[in-house]
């Protein structure tokens, strides 16, 4: 009796344990950094683009910006937090000094400007993202840049498509 309350007790305490997930790649975990900059710099350079520029087109872009990043960041963070990884609370170190050189400008110069970022950024940000739902080796970041790709190569199309002036 006594070795089988020992045993159910044993039984519970394991049972208890939450399962131990699987480890999350290096090259995994630098996609998730390496994305929440990236939004997190784009959604900071949406908001100095609806202060600084007067064009209608810079703006709703700028709006579109703010809207889907906030959301694909929302839904990388929540992967994340499923997975155990941390995330960044601000953009790179590099893109926050762009976006305080950004922010300096008015005007056609600030316009110039974060255009050919935007082009740039949503180029860099296909590519890593195509990586990604390439060769990613977890499933939920897999399947977040697989479904993400679309709406950055929608981004990197309009970007193109403001003229410069």
């Amino acid at each position: 009796m006594k070795r089988s309350i020992a045993l159910l007790s044993v039984m519970l305490s394991v049972a208890s344990i939450a399962p131990l997930r699987a480890e999350v790649s290096s090259t995994d975990r630098d996609f998730v950094v390496r994305a929440a900059e990236a939004s997190l710099a784009e959604i900071a350079e949406a908001r100095v683009a609806l202060k600084n520029s007067q064009r209608p087109d810079v703006q709703s872009f700028a709006r579109k910006m703010i809207a889907d990043h906030s959301k694909a960041h929302e839904q990388l963070k929540s992967i994340a937090k499923s997975e155990g990884i941390e995330i960044p609370a601000a953009p790179s170190d590099q893109d926050l000094m762009r976006l305080k050189a950004m922010g300096a400008l008015a005007g056609t110069d600030f316009e110039n400007a974060y255009i050919q970022q935007e082009v740039e950024d949503h180029d860099t940000a296909v590519a890593l993202f195509t990586q990604e739902s390439n060769t990613g080796q977890n499933g939920q970041l897999k399947s977040f840049a697989a479904a993400t790709l679309p709406t950055l190569k929608e981004h990197y199309t309009m970007a193109k498509s403001l003229p410069l002036h």
